[in-house]
C-alpha cells in the first residue's frame, strides 16, 4: 500500500478494526481507514487543520440617552 512519498522510511501503524477495514495511524494521529476490498484509504478529519475561533464575543447594546443629551460613543 502506497500512502505518499511523505511517509517514505517512516513507521506507519495499521490496525484491523473490521473484517476488511484497517485504521492507518502515523505517530498518534489517525490518518484514515483502508478498505482492502476497494484498496482505498478514506481519510478522516485532518488533526492539523486550522481551527476557526471567534475573534470576540458578541455584545448587544441598547441606546440610552443621558439627561444632558450627550450620547456616549462606543469604540471598538
Amino acid at each position: 500500500m502506497n500512502l505518499s512519498h511523505v511517509f517514505a522510511g517512516q513507521n506507519v501503524g495499521v490496525t484491523q478494526v473490521g473484517e476488511r477495514t484497517w485504521l492507518v495511524t502515523f505517530m498518534r494521529y489517525d490518518l484514515g481507514y483502508f478498505d482492502d476490498e476497494t484498496c482505498r484509504l478514506e481519510p478522516i478529519d485532518n488533526p492539523f487543520d486550522p481551527k476557526v475561533l471567534p475573534l470576540y464575543r458578541e455584545f448587544t447594546f441598547s441606546q440610552v440617552a443621558s439627561p444632558s443629551g450627550f450620547e456616549p460613543e462606543f469604540w471598538p
